[in-house]
């Protein structure tokens, strides 16, 4: 607005333009210059509009009167200059581990919830109790809630919260669906000792992390313990039973003495006394069978010793004729 007033003053006359700036005296040379709209300006009055090195000067004003920068204030924008710098690749820094941690949270957490929830449906059925079966699932109700913030979307993980807080609200009469299974081979034994063990580790876990007091941990503990001797006691007898079937006596024997040899070892052998008498006594059974299998035959016995007198009987009537 004020340049298109500065040229229209221009064109009309000194005056309006003496107006504006406030200047009460001017040159005569000035004056006309400014009044004749056919020739330029700095033609006019050249000594108003000269170049310097810098740039140019309007109205006598030269950007040479304006004060140099001071080393100082330079120094001072590059520092800052530097700590913003620092400071954005710092906060990106932050960010980034931010994101990897809840990356790292999301993944642990879901991974225990499925243990959590393979080893409350895949226990064998005459190893799962409603104790364990409460304690699994309150244990998965509390990573599943822990989950909860980092997938808020995610609607079948709150379905499930739901479903395990109404079990979790029937206390000891939560319901236990597992199945019996025999121990009939190894690879069922070690699938056994794997869930054990899994199972072992989150109640580790929960116990670092102040979800489950150290006695209750330690309870469990043994608990697992007398899980596992009694699958490893299933084992054996079953694999005796299934040699005496084949009528194998030696591959029966052999399972047995697996089995004494287990329990003898265990830190607390007198907890398992009754299968160490039964084992002892099939032993007993095992071995009368093996030595019954091993006695040699009477008829063939009898048959052999006839050829072999008939043999020298012949051999003497050889020496006889000779």
């Amino acid at each position: 607005m004020e340049v298109a007033r500065i040229l229209w003053s221009l064109q009309t006359g000194v005056k309006p333009l003496a107006n504006i700036f406030k200047i009460k005296d001017f040159s005569p040379t000035f004056v006309s210059a400014v009044s004749s709209p056919n020739v330029g300006l700095a033609q006019k009055v050249p000594h108003l509009y000269q170049p310097t090195r810098l740039g140019t000067t309007l109205l006598g004003i030269s950007s040479e009167e304006s004060s140099p920068v001071s080393p100082l204030l330079i120094t001072l924008l590059i520092v800052i200059g530097i700590i913003l710098l620092g400071s954005i690749a710092y906060i990106n820094h932050v960010v980034e581990n931010s994101k990897l941690e809840k990356a790292r949270q999301r993944a642990d957490l879901q991974d225990r919830i499925r243990r959590c929830a393979d080893v409350s449906e895949s226990m064998p059925g005459q190893l799962m109790t409603p104790a364990m079966k409460l304690l699994l699932s309150n244990m998965e109700l509390k990573l599943s809630e822990r989950l909860l913030p980092l997938e808020k979307n995610n609607s079948d993980l709150r379905t499930r919260i739901e479903e395990l807080r109404n079990l979790v609200s029937k206390a000891d009469g939560i319901p236990v669906r597992n199945a019996p299974r025999a121990v009939s081979n190894e690879a069922q034994a070690k699938e056994i000792r794997f869930l054990l063990e899994n199972f072992h580790s989150l109640l580790t876990r929960a116990t670092q992390e102040q979800q489950l007091s150290a006695a209750e941990s330690k309870q469990w503990a043994g608990e697992i313990r007398q899980a596992l001797v009694h699958t490893h006691i299933e084992l054996f007898s079953n694999l005796g039973q299934h040699y005496l079937q084949k009528n194998e006596p030696r591959q029966a024997r052999l399972a047995i003495e697996r089995g004494v040899q287990y329990l003898k070892k265990q830190p607390e052998p007198a907890k398992h006394q009754k299968a160490l008498q039964l084992f002892e006594q099939q032993l007993e059974r095992i071995n009368a069978l093996v030595l019954q299998a091993s006695a040699p035959d009477e008829n063939l016995s009898n048959a052999l010793t006839e050829g072999l007198q008939a043999l020298d009987e012949e051999d003497d009537w050889k020496k006889k004729s000779f």
